[in-house]
């Protein structure tokens, strides 16, 4: 259980990095489709759920 919830951080930190640095990419090259912005709200969903599980997760292993 130890090592599905430092995977599931290992997830989180890199899903972070990731979000910090694409999203101001994809709205600074913004063309107006409407892909660039499922794919931030997509993250940014993924993002939660995330946090969520991690959270629930670390209840349980803590």
């Amino acid at each position: 259980m130890s090592v599905l919830f430092q995977l599931l951080i290992a997830a989180f930190v890199a899903l972070s990095f990731a979000m910090v640095i694409g999203v101001p990419v994809v709205f600074a090259t913004d063309d107006g489709s409407g892909d660039a912005n499922k794919l931030v709200w997509g993250g940014a969903a993924a993002w939660v759920a995330l946090v969520i599980v991690a959270g629930l997760l670390g209840v349980v292993v803590l």
